[in-house]
């Protein structure tokens, strides 16, 4: 007794499964860059406001393998108000150490929740596009 076995829409989740991994760099790279856009938005109101030129510095960009979320590419003192330490005239102003920053990480901790919210909602739109879901 001969018995044939088919699978029908083998190619078609075959198919499903290459959009999905053709789409997999550039969807997470834009993921990525939503929460670090949700992180920035989070730090900023935490940063002191003397001229607003910190405050205007923090950003976030992509880069070759997700995103970053910075500040003070145009104010020299940034680093100084993130994380601390010696600087001015004889390095007279002194400001505690805080290794993980005062501002961009905290903003991450303070919707970290949300972040990863995001980021489910955000990876099921990418495999429901490929036809997977």
């Amino acid at each position: 007794m001969d018995i044939d076995i088919g699978v029908e829409g083998m190619n078609e989740v075959n198919r499903a499964l290459q959009r999905l991994n053709d789409s997999i760099p550039a969807g997470t790279q834009n993921i990525a860059l939503l929460a670090a856009g949700i992180t920035i938005d989070s730090a900023k109101p935490t940063i002191p406001k003397v001229t607003g030129k910190t405050y205007q510095s923090l950003q976030h960009y992509l880069t070759a393998t997700g995103a970053v979320a910075e500040g003070g590419s145009t104010v020299e003192h940034y680093r100084w108000l993130e994380l601390g330490g010696l600087s001015g005239r004889k390095l007279s102003n002194r400001r505690d150490v805080v290794t993980d920053g005062r501002y961009i990480y905290p903003g991450y901790v303070r919707k970290q929740a949300a972040i990863q919210d995001m980021m489910g909602v955000e990876l099921g739109k990418l495999v429901g596009k490929s036809g997977l879901s």
